[in-house]
């Protein structure tokens, strides 16, 4: 089974904000529970890696915005954590360079992405409400 390094640190990310969040160590067990979700999508067979148009699409969907708005210059708080929340799930789900992920999201720079990315893993380990977010807009593009 072949990983890239993105998907193993997401994988460790994951085991420590659920460690975290169910209050309880990060013990082997509890990282292969978490990492059990992990595998089907990971096999070869599963669906294939979605696109930067289908990740918008789904969480555009879920955060009851237009998709349009994620590719605009708006900066009000919905519309920025919900382009941050995309921008995390491109880098994560697609093997696109920072600066193809940002010229998808209206030709931003690709320092954009990056800071989309940290902010979004931050918030994982932090916020329930993000991990939940995170977790159905996964299920939804059937890679959790």
């Amino acid at each position: 089974m072949s990983f890239h390094i993105r998907s193993l640190e997401s994988a460790l990310v994951r085991a420590r904000a659920y460690a975290s969040l169910m209050q309880q160590p990060l013990t082997l067990e509890l990282t292969e529970h978490v990492l059990s979700a992990l595998a089907p999508a990971s096999t070869p067979g599963s669906r294939a890696t979605p696109s930067i148009d289908h990740i918008q699409d789904v969480t555009s969907s879920a955060l009851s915005l237009d998709r349009a708005t994620l590719t605009s210059a708006r900066r009000s708080r919905q519309v920025v954590y919900a382009r941050q929340v995309a921008m995390y799930l491109c880098r994560e789900l697609t093997e696109h360079s920072l600066p193809a992920i940002a010229q998808r999201f209206g030709g931003r720079d690709h320092t954009t992405v990056l800071h989309a990315h940290r902010k979004v893993k931050q918030r994982l380990l932090v916020d329930t409400s993000t991990r939940e977010l995170v977790d159905g807009l996964l299920t939804d593009l059937g890679k959790l």
